[in-house]
């Protein structure tokens, strides 16, 4: 796939995309923040488990390493056509016309929703060129111009779209906009997600809301209440605004491109296998692996999108759809700068550059890759954290929140 190369950034300049930074203040982070001591699982004689529940969790233990074994075993059968596919793929590039193939391609559209900072900032400057009409969406308006321009320095062509997905009626936007995209520009070639939030932004966690109060009859209980039902304390409104962005936002973009693609794609079912391949990338995170307990919320949304890209593999695949999933781990963006000031332990320096993060996507989705994870060693250890039985799990999540790996707040 023709795409310009971009010079590698300096592993610690956070000025080469625009950031989406918005910290907690001080009265929202101490309302969010539980001591290590107060959490730990099994602090009181009634939390320790009893030998029924140790058991299972043998049984269990014993079921990940037979499963891990299995894994092995075939991963190493596949080793001689994964070679193969990397040596034929590297004589192609080497020896094929890439002009003719560039230009065979033709004109592609590439949408990008969560395009303004960090890792979605970073993928426009991989997948913008001369051949490539980007449709970039976003909530901050600034940061689309800002990005929009780089793009266009790149020969792109490109629209930008501000939404705000905290309101439903954005979503339905969404959608409204994906389809008139496939009407205009002859289908959607790459869609990909990357949008979401954390509840360690003042504007998710500290934001004040419509909600009702508990009891408007009571005075005493609306104002005991308020600060639950408004957002600026963790909970069931925080939980409602994370998987409006995360989740609701998020699936409906993926499965209405998907819709999308799969009528452009059936056209060509009566007379054999579609020609064009359709691509879907979705941007989870590595926290849908493990997490620490205070980033709930945040992993669980991610959690769902990994479970569904991983799924969609094998729906799509009659389409001929391919469908690539992203476990970032710890990136610097206005996310984690956010997470950094609100108290998250993970130095600094060991954040992935996105232009980095970036460009291991672009080359995941080129290949064809299911799933693309970076940086490998880091993830590798929240992806190996998967096998721990329940009861080690809740004291590794423990662990996590304890050390303030992904800041001290409920998120």
């Amino acid at each position: 796939m023709s795409t310009i190369s971009v010079k590698d950034p300096s592993p610690h300049d956070s000025t080469s995309h625009p950031a989406s930074y918005n910290p907690q203040t001080p009265a929202t982070q101490s309302r969010n923040t539980y001591s290590p001591f107060t959490t730990f699982p099994f602090r009181t004689w009634h939390a320790i488990p009893g030998l029924p529940q140790l058991i299972v969790n043998l049984v269990f233990d014993t079921a990940a390493f037979i499963y891990s074994v299995f894994g092995l075993v075939v991963l190493f059968s596949l080793i001689p056509l994964g070679v193969f596919k990397s040596v034929w793929s590297t004589l192609i590039h080497i020896f094929g016309n890439k002009k003719a193939t560039a230009a065979g391609r033709g004109r592609r559209c590439v949408i990008i929703n969560g395009a303004s900072s960090g890792i979605g900032a970073a993928l426009v400057q991989e997948y913008a060129n001369e051949l490539t009409h980007l449709i970039l969406v976003a909530r901050s308006k600034d940061r689309l111009s800002e990005v929009s321009s780089t793009a266009h320095k790149l020969g792109a062509t490109v629209n930008t779209h501000s939404l705000e997905f905290l309101q439903h009626d954005q979503i339905v936007a969404l959608k409204e906009l994906l389809v008139k995209a496939d009407r205009e520009y002859g289908g959607i070639d790459i869609a990909i997600s990357v949008t979401g939030i954390t509840g360690h932004r003042e504007d998710v966690l500290g934001r004040r809301g419509p909600t009702k109060s508990a009891d408007e009859s009571d005075p005493l209980l609306r104002e005991s209440y308020a600060h639950i039902t408004q957002g600026s304390e963790w909970g069931a409104t925080t939980a409602e605004r994370m998987i409006r962005v995360n989740v609701e936002a998020c699936s409906a973009f993926i499965l209405t491109c998907y819709d999308l693609m799969k009528l452009r794609q059936a056209k060509h079912l009566p007379h054999g296998k579609p020609r064009t391949t359709r691509k879907i990338v979705i941007v989870a995170s590595s926290a849908a692996y493990f997490a620490p307990a205070n980033f709930a919320l945040y992993a669980a949304s991610k959690a769902f999108l990994y479970s569904l890209g991983m799924s969609l593999v094998s729906i799509a695949a009659p389409f001929n759809i391919q469908v690539t999933t992203v476990t970032p781990g710890f990136i610097e963006s206005g996310m984690t700068q956010t997470m950094l000031a609100t108290g998250m332990t993970t130095p600094h320096p060991t954040l992935g550059h996105p232009q980095k993060m970036a460009r291991a996507i672009r080359r995941g989705e080129e290949r064809g890759d299911v799933m693309v994870a970076w940086p490998v060693i880091e993830v590798a250890g929240l992806f190996g954290a998967r096998a721990l039985s329940p009861l080690v799990e809740v004291l590794g999540r423990w662990v996590g929140m304890a050390t303030g790996s992904a800041g001290w707040v409920l998120s």
